[in-house]
């Protein structure tokens, strides 16, 4: 196994590929009918029997209300599902509140004919006060008058994203077109990677480019494939990378909507050398780490865990022979870490998400 990069260009793409990274759960609201509260902070309101967090699907069903009674400044990566005659309420009459989201987060509001459309509304206290933003560009705020609703008010279909404007142009009309559940890159007999994803709703989607980058910075198209156009169960995907780049691989899928429109999935990295390919998935990890070596070791071998900061975690050796390891992130806390490979001679390291 042979080194590829200096410690600044892995610092580099451990950096960029940490920006995507991060937990993907759906999560659907539910409310407490019998005690009438629809508060969002309420973990046993939600079916997963905790609250929204960082890469989640986050669904409020049809006809359902919840409100927004605090400032949540830590949501990144999340897609947010309003169905047709619910309500995301942002603030009330007597507290404020605000949705501070960031990286590829995104509001959808949907609708469906014969229905009204899902809406986002504002409190009546401190109007001003009561803001959805997405990297800091304000997309809805209590005070203002939207072109697609009233004043502190929003109507489906529309949604909002990075791309979307600000202020009164934050929300654009039409649901969010692709919704991904998941998005996977994995070593299938040690020379191919192989790519899968799954949607959980497409709205006049066209089709899906596979892209690859050994820098983060630039990017080349190597497969289409045709989406399904429209539908609300899941539908798998799947494609191969035959030849792999030596060293960094770093896959990323563009969802191309009818209009042109599109928008990205979160990055995924493979490393490739000469001697053997290195998977560690899966990536984000909640419960056990496996890790691919792609051919046979002729010695032993083992893997550490380390913290960004180098603190040996875990320590496991390998019989030689033996091509996958596995290890348990059971009672880690979340956050980046480092996975290193050692077979005596060389080292190679990658990064892995840990999110319960």
């Amino acid at each position: 196994m042979k080194k590829k990069f200096t410690r600044a260009a892995l610092i580099a793409v451990l950096a960029m590929i940490g920006n995507y990274s991060r937990a993907q759960s759906v999560i659907t609201f539910v409310g407490n009918s019998s005690s009438n509260d629809i508060n969002w902070d309420s973990a046993y309101n939600w079916d997963l029997h905790r609250k929204p967090q960082s890469g989640d699907t986050i669904i409020i069903p049809n006809g359902l209300s919840v409100e927004v009674t605090q400032s949540y400044n830590n949501l990144a990566d999340v897609v947010i599902k309003v169905k047709p005659r619910a309500i995301l309420y942002i603030g009330t009459s007597a507290m404020n509140g605000s949705l501070l989201l960031t990286g590829n987060s995104v509001v959808s509001l949907e609708s469906v004919p014969g229905q009204a459309g899902a809406v986002i509304r504002s409190g009546g206290f401190r109007r001003s006060s009561n803001i959805i933003q997405i990297n800091n560009d304000i997309k809805f705020q209590g005070n203002l008058s939207y072109p697609i609703g009233g004043r502190g008010q929003v109507n489906g279909p529309a949604r909002a994203d990075k791309t979307t404007g600000t202020g009164i142009n934050g929300f654009v009309p039409g649901a969010l077109p692709v919704v991904l559940s998941n998005f996977e890159a994995i070593v299938v007999n040690g020379k191919k990677v192989s790519l899968a994803w799954t949607t959980q709703q497409e709205i006049n989607s066209n089709y899906f480019s596979i892209e690859r980058s050994a820098d983060g910075t630039n990017w080349k198209e190597m497969i289409i494939i045709r989406a399904a156009g429209n539908s609300s169960l899941p539908i798998n995907y799947s494609a191969t990378d035959d030849l792999p780049l030596k060293g960094a691989n770093l896959y990323r899928l563009r969802m191309i909507d009818l209009d042109g429109t599109f928008s990205f999935s979160a990055v995924k990295m493979i490393i490739v050398n000469e001697a053997s390919i290195i998977s560690v998935y899966p990536n984000p990890a909640s419960g056990v780490i496996n890790i691919t070596t792609g051919n046979i070791p002729a010695t032993n071998w083992n893997v550490r865990l380390l913290s960004l900061s180098g603190q040996e975690l875990i320590k496991k050796e390998i019989n030689k022979g033996i091509t996958t390891a596995t290890i348990s992130s059971v009672g880690m806390p979340n956050g980046l870490y480092l996975i290193v490979i050692n077979d005596g001679v060389n080292s190679e390291t990658s990064k892995i998400f840990i999110a319960h």
